[in-house]
């Protein structure tokens, strides 16, 4: 018995050091990531190991389920990267109520913080040719819609992903998801702000 307690012991004490040694602090806020299949396939233990993290991503998701996952519950900094599957919505006739829906749905978020990514352009096989000009717009709506709320950091990155009218296919694994490099720059981008 006393041998275990021994074993037990010295198996704590390592793994104080590897948590140690990996740089995790206890006073980052946790990122909490919401969005649809972009996020949900985001390796956030390769991208965000100083930061405690929770992915909340959905493959398919849109506007409900945004809404489902952040009505009730509280988080430290949230990230959102939403919208592509609800790209419809942004054709003329529904755009506005649609932006209005979003940022709503956003803003009622109780957070420390919200980091908010832009709708990133896509050229899935299904998609229609206008598909990218309706991202652009719902994205600038967006933008402005936000801008004066100090509680949420709006993330242009769609510009990163989109050059001379097509996607950049280097960042991309199928035209809609996201490469390893991809994820870098969604990453890095992050990263830029959560350190200032």
């Amino acid at each position: 018995m006393k041998r275990l307690f021994s074993k037990i012991r010295m198996h704590g004490f390592l793994m104080l050091l590897v948590v140690a040694s990996t740089g995790c602090m206890d006073n980052q806020p946790e990122l909490t990531f919401v969005g649809d299949s972009i996020v949900a396939r985001w390796d956030l233990d390769e991208f965000f190991p100083h930061y405690p993290h929770t992915n909340l991503g959905l493959s398919g998701s849109g506007i409900g389920y945004l809404q489902r996952t952040l009505a009730g519950r509280s988080f430290d900094d949230l990230v959102i990267l939403s919208g592509t599957n609800d790209n419809y919505s942004f054709s003329d006739g529904h755009i506005d109520s649609y932006v209005s829906l979003y940022v709503s749905t956003i803003e009622s978020a109780d957070a420390n913080h919200i980091y908010l990514y832009s709708v990133l352009p896509r050229d899935f096989a299904s998609d229609d040719p206008a598909v990218n000009d309706r991202i652009m717009k719902f994205n600038d709506m967006v933008s402005h819609a936000v801008a004066d709320n100090p509680a949420i950091t709006y993330i242009n990155a769609f510009e990163y992903f989109y050059k001379d009218g097509q996607i950049d296919l280097a960042l991309y694994s199928d035209r809609l998801h996201l490469s390893r490099d991809g994820y870098e720059v969604l990453a890095s981008l992050l990263k830029g702000l959560l350190d200032k």
